[in-house]
């Protein structure tokens, strides 16, 4: 059902139940009301018979019956009985065994006022009146048949209005709902209109800042974020494929030359030499690239673990100097202050010897010296790693590139290297919730600082 719908539909079932309970309201209220009158009709009509038999010495019972008998009867079906005790003292009901009946319960109910009740849809009343120290009960009964026609007449009104009522609302509700959903309509029909070759193009927003505004600005930062994500994609294709084709293209190069002639085993060591190296080369940017979509799509399914990071660091210090022993590591642990507790955090070791591998091998590949400096503190509760060189370093206005997947600064570029290392580390440093952030300057050196929580 469509949101247009089911708005029209509960405003109309909720404007019905509470016309429903207005009405029904009413036509209570009214019919307590027309109960109530009738019984007081009823009470007036047997005092003042009671006082015309008792307090007035000229009139008695035949008299009384005469008078009533020509006089006019608003009462319809009005039957009136006056009795001492359980005796019948004046009556004009055709029927006086059913007063009797009725005033014998009251009688035995001990009632001292007033008694009221309804029989066979009469109602009736029966009032305890005193003259001269003996005490008469009056039962007046009658059928309001004015009464319960202007009822009969006002259901009608009510059912009728409210059904007219229904139908009116109906419409309005439709036509209310229709026009509080037409900016939403407008929405889709652009949103239609939007596809991966116009992602530039944003919706139009109005100026009543209501929900639809907010949701409309909410969807253009969203379009604009995959606008993005969709030129990065494309320039991470373009860079993959650009250093891909280069070892590519050497490789086939070689080979083509090494057929066009006959080679002496030495040359073709030599050009077996340089193939192989390019298919190192072709590995490890095929790796890197692995890895990087790997923790992008598994971030939320690694095994996280507690790891020390002085073990990594040795570790990794180790390794390094025993495949490249002309980069040298110096690692300061002096701003721990033998507070183990720091040195641990949740992590993965596989993830950790990646970052930090990354961080080594550049800080020594971009420097002259090939040397890295490693200093561990503390900092506002987190384990500070600092890794400083004394190398080329990064142009100011390259900075805030420098974590682009295949991005490489100008002065970078004579330097083997595919640019991935950077974007894999801050993607693994972002899934367990630390920071990374890089200072300097150029012809003095780059530093990078890791901030990582303890446990």
């Amino acid at each position: 059902m469509k949101i247009k719908h089911k708005l029209s539909l509960q405003f109309n079932l909720l404007v019905v139940t509470l016309l429903l309970g207005f009405s029904l309201s009413v036509f209570y209220f009214i019919s307590r009301h027309r109960e109530k009158e009738f019984y007081e009709r009823l009470h007036i009509v047997g005092i003042n018979t009671a006082k015309l038999l008792f307090e007035i010495n000229e009139i008695d019972s035949s008299l009384l019956n005469i008078i009533d008998a020509n006089s006019i009867n608003t009462l319809y079906q009005r039957e009136l009985s006056i009795f001492e005790k359980e005796n019948l003292i004046y009556s004009t009901a055709d029927n006086n065994h059913i007063h009797k009946t009725l005033n014998n319960e009251y009688l035995q109910r001990n009632q001292k006022n007033i008694y009221k009740g309804i029989f066979d849809k009469n109602q009736y009343i029966i009032i305890l009146y005193r003259f001269n120290n003996k005490e008469y009960s009056i039962l007046v009964s009658a059928y309001d048949l004015y009464g319960y026609e202007k009822l009969k007449y006002i259901r009608f009104i009510i059912i009728l209005s409210l059904l007219s009522s229904i139908i009116l609302v109906s419409i309005i509700g439709k036509y209310f709902a229709g026009k509080a959903l037409h900016p939403m309509k407008k929405v889709i029909q652009q949103v239609k209109n939007i596809d991966a070759g116009n992602l530039n193009a944003r919706l139009k927003t109005g100026k009543n800042n209501d929900e639809i505004d907010q949701l409309i600005d909410t969807f253009n930062d969203l379009l604009g974020r995959i606008e993005k994500a969709f030129e990065n994609q494309k320039l991470f294709v373009s860079n993959a494929s650009h250093e891909l084709r280069t070892p590519l293209t050497s490789i086939t190069g070689q080979i083509e030359v090494s057929l066009m002639s006959e080679k002496s085993i030495d040359q073709y060591k030599e050009i077996l030499i340089s193939i192989l190296e390019d298919i190192k080369t072709l590995n490890s940017l095929a790796n890197g690239l692995l890895d990087l979509t790997q923790y992008y799509e598994q971030q939320n399914v690694l095994n996280l673990e507690e790891i020390r990071i002085d073990e990594i660091l040795l570790g990794l210090q180790h390794e390094i100097n025993n495949n490249k022993s002309n980069y040298t590591i110096n690692i300061n642990f002096e701003g721990i202050d033998d507070d183990e507790r720091y040195l641990t955090v949740h992590s993965s070791a596989t993830m950790m010897n990646i970052i930090i591998q990354n961080l080594i091998e550049n800080a020594c590949k971009f420097s002259s010296n090939h040397t890295v400096e490693i200093v561990l503190s503390k900092e506002n509760g987190f384990l500070k790693i600092q890794l400083s060189d004394k190398g080329i370093g990064i142009p100011e206005d390259e900075l805030n590139r420098i974590f682009e997947p295949f991005y490489r600064a100008k002065n970078a570029k004579q330097i083997k290297g595919h640019g991935i290392g950077l974007s894999l580390v801050k993607k693994l440093i972002q899934i367990q919730n630390g920071r990374i952030s890089i200072h300097s300057k150029l012809n003095k050196g780059t530093t990078v600082i890791l901030l990582l929580k303890h446990l």
